[in-house]
């Protein structure tokens, strides 16, 4: 049964009920991180936050079904916080699970995503909230966010820099149209995250990130604001071991080639590879090319299809060969 385990705020003691009134004002960033057996690496995150030098934000945390001690360490550090901590646990459900209930408990005006193993650079909130502020007012209601660089913990550039030092756009233009790739951070507008949730049913394949472009532009800025940890993903919500997911595949490259075939112009290779890829997943999952055909929803879409379904079924027989570890 899902529970709250601890909800605490610095100036008054912490309490178990989930439902008392939050007196305090309403923090602009809620700092969201996911977990699951992850109490080891936690640290980096909460230590990371007590050094941030903008303050008005809290750190809601949401266990996925942990039996490691990530409760308890949580509580102890509760005890000293110097910001609002709040503390939900559920059964084993996933990311898209614990995602949305983080989303659905936010109380912040921005929601940031932080990885249960990563950290902020000190200066993160100030800075994210300073390119918020720079776009004008009256066009905020059209952006859903500011989306920033992220660095190792040797201090390298993970993946590509924006092709500008700030440029306005949408995360479909920035993958297609730019090919910018690798880990980023940032935020986006709370009321964004609800009008987008992840689709519980889809083993995150559907995620909100490309609904969200649709409809919304971001503000992406070439300053490094997140350190991102490569670290074992065996025990991780958001990095899964390297063991071949279908069905997560399967959602995501049918998302691609139905929603997004728009964008192929820009990198007709990429598009095709998707097409491979939906065929490899598709057969592991059991559908044949009947249903593979019936499933896409425009006409380029299957012809792309039609082309890379014999690859896709090589390369299917090639797992199959080699005894690839699959997953669900």
């Amino acid at each position: 049964m899902d529970h709250s385990a601890l909800v605490y705020y610095p100036d008054r003691p912490s309490t178990s009920n989930p439902n008392e009134e939050f007196v305090k004002s309403r923090p602009l960033f809620t700092v969201f991180t996911a977990t699951y057996n992850r109490a080891p690496k936690l640290k980096r995150p909460f230590s990371s936050l007590e050094k941030q030098t903008y303050r008005n934000f809290e750190w809601l945390l949401v266990d996925d079904g942990s039996k490691d001690n990530t409760e308890d360490l949580v509580g102890q550090w509760a005890a000293g916080s110097s910001f609002p901590i709040r503390y939900f646990s559920q059964e084993h459900r996933g990311l898209h699970w614990a995602f949305n209930r983080g989303v659905e408990e936010a109380r912040g005006e921005f929601f940031l995503p932080l990885d249960s193993d990563d950290a902020l650079e000190p200066q993160a909130m100030e800075r994210l909230l300073y390119h918020w502020e720079s776009i004008p007012q009256a066009e905020r209601p059209g952006f859903s966010g500011v989306c920033c660089l992220c660095r190792d913990e040797s201090g390298r550039l993970i993946g590509d820099p924006f092709p500008r030092d700030v440029m306005d756009s949408d995360s479909l233009e920035i993958t297609y149209r730019y090919r910018v790739r690798g880990q980023k951070g940032g935020f986006h507008r709370l009321d964004v995250m609800r009008e987008f949730p992840f689709d519980e049913t889809a083993h995150m394949g559907c995620n909100p990130w490309r609904r969200i472009a649709r409809k919304y532009k971001m503000r992406f800025v070439n300053e490094v604001l997140e350190v991102y940890y490569q670290d074992s993903p065996e025990e991780s919500l958001a990095r899964s071991p390297k063991r071949l997911r279908p069905v997560t595949g399967l959602y995501r490259t049918l998302e691609i080639l139905n929603r997004e075939i728009d964008y192929m112009k820009f990198w007709p290779a990429e598009f095709y590879r998707a097409a491979m890829r939906y065929t490899r997943y598709s057969f592991h999952c059991g559908l044949g090319l009947i249903q593979q055909r019936t499933s896409l929803e425009n006409p380029e879409a299957r012809r792309l299809w039609a082309l890379a379904w014999p690859i896709g079924y090589l390369v299917y027989l090639q797992d199959r060969l080699r005894g690839r570890g699959v997953e669900a």
